[in-house]
């Protein structure tokens, strides 16, 4: 389940809203632990978010039976995006807001990797070095840049 601030109920309220718009109507993309669909902002949302009415945006709802496959370290997912943004603005989706059960996020067209170059499919190097440059340029995004850690997360920097 995803976090709403006490204050912000009556925008979780309004993501949940547009949350079961975009089921009915939008166009529904593939993802291995989320269910994505893309659809253009409404009025009410796009007032709530700071965006233009009509700019298309990602609604991602976890897929219940996908297994969880990193430490979530922090709970605000959009401070983390946020951080990493920064460094990569035009690849990192923008996180928007989030609902009781979803969240949404700015639209970053590209084509999955997957779609591509599908399993058993070599990738070409071109393509693998762009990856791990964008690896790097990820790991450029230090300490302080982040949110702060959990009070319960190790401080001596050799805990993995």
């Amino acid at each position: 389940m995803y976090l709403v601030e006490p204050d912000d109920h009556a925008l979780a309220d309004t993501c949940d809203e547009f949350v079961r718009h975009a089921i009915r109507a939008g166009v529904r993309l593939r993802g291995h632990r989320n269910q994505n669909f893309v659809l253009p902002l409404t009025e009410e949302l796009a007032r709530h978010v700071e965006c233009e009415f009509g700019t298309p945006v990602t609604v991602r709802i976890r897929r219940p039976e996908a297994l969880p496959v990193v430490v979530r370290t922090w709970p605000r997912e959009g401070e983390v995006l946020d951080a990493v943004g920064r460094m990569s603005p035009h690849q990192v989706p923008r996180y928007l807001a989030a609902g009781r059960e979803a969240s949404i996020h700015s639209y970053v067209d590209e084509v999955p990797l997957s779609e591509l170059y599908p399993d058993g499919t070599a990738v070409p190097g071109d393509i693998v070095e762009e990856l791990a440059d964008q690896s790097a340029r990820m790991a450029q995004v230090g300490r302080e840049s982040l949110p702060p850690l959990p009070a319960d997360w190790p401080t001596d920097d050799r805990d993995s």
